[in-house]
């Protein structure tokens, strides 16, 4: 019996990482003090940008850094500057997620993934300006706000006006930085409305055909309480279809009440669909827009984010 159960655990246990990018993205202050979380100063994700900071062998194992915009708006600038050249010094490759919807005035306001007109080129110019470079632009939902989402101020955009009026805001990035990828954050397993991962293949098309280049990837945000085993592995090969990488976010939810019990659940998520699943993303994101995890480092502890990171490739923070 001992023997069955080490077989078992030696089974389950992770080395996930040999050909998958790794992405990292934690909540910054900006975001905390705006949804009054737990310790909304969250003095360790500047700090994680320190020469010495407690993250060596996670920061060895992350090729991309993403973060909200609101870092690069609000923050002080001088703090932003230290994390631009941290990054640099240590190869990890930024990303910054946004909106890049801006709706017609009437509709888009309040809504996820619209922001003030051009706000991206703001956006842009800055991190330039603070010797930045934005490798990485991931764009909040559009298909999900633009086109299926039917609350307050919702515009419920054709998929192909979508993509035009994204069109537009990827010209203007890559006045700025010609090299940057633009990707894609949808949701899958979302229960309502039929026809998602229809839609989800037309929106690809569309994108390629006003760009002229496809999207660079598609990170899945998950509904883990939804029908997700049955279409996770559906959206992947769309997505591969049209020349992009598959990503997946793995988290917790908000009814994780520690910082341990939300890395914990992360963990299961990624077990989950790659063990479980035999589905092998791309690219993986540990990311929380959640009040826990509320501590990124350091990454020999339990309970932070850069450990997560340790453990999706070596099996422990250690």
């Amino acid at each position: 019996m001992r023997w069955f159960l080490l077989v078992f655990f030696l089974q389950l246990a992770p080395a996930f990482a040999q050909n998958t990018q790794v992405w990292l993205s934690g909540v910054d202050p900006v975001a905390a003090h705006q949804f009054n979380w737990p310790d909304p100063d969250r003095p360790d994700y500047a700090g994680m940008f320190q020469p010495n900071a407690a993250w060596q062998k996670a920061a060895s194992r992350i090729s991309v850094f993403k973060m909200t915009a609101g870092v690069v708006l609000k923050m002080p600038e001088d703090v932003v500057s230290r994390i631009f050249a941290d990054l640099k010094r240590r190869n990890i490759a930024l990303a910054i997620e946004m909106g890049l919807l801006a709706g017609d005035g009437r509709c888009g306001v309040g809504v996820e993934g619209y922001a003030a007109p051009r706000t991206y080129d703001v956006v842009a110019k800055k991190v330039k300006r603070l010797g930045g470079d934005l490798n990485y632009l991931a764009t909040d939902e559009p298909l999900w706000f633009g086109h299926k989402f039917g609350g307050r101020n919702a515009c419920t955009s054709s998929i192909d006006d979508l993509a035009k009026e994204t069109s537009k805001a990827v010209a203007a990035l890559k006045q700025t930085f010609p090299a940057i990828k633009v990707g894609d954050i949808e949701p899958v397993a979302n229960p309502r409305g039929p026809g998602w991962l229809e839609d989800l293949d037309h929106w690809m098309t569309s994108y390629q055909v006003a760009v002229g280049e496809p999207l660079a990837f598609v990170h899945a945000d998950v509904v883990w309480t939804g029908p997700w085993r049955d279409q996770l592995p559906k959206m992947a090969q769309i997505v591969r279809a049209h020349g992009a990488k598959f990503g997946v976010i793995y988290n917790g939810d908000g009814n994780d009440k520690t910082n341990v019990e939300w890395t914990r659940h992360a963990e299961r998520t990624a077990m989950a669909v790659e063990k479980g699943l035999g589905l092998k993303p791309d690219q993986v994101v540990f990311q929380s827009w959640m009040p826990n995890p509320t501590k990124m480092l350091p990454d020999t502890q339990e309970g932070t984010m850069t450990c997560l990171v340790n453990w999706y490739v070596s099996g422990s923070c250690k």
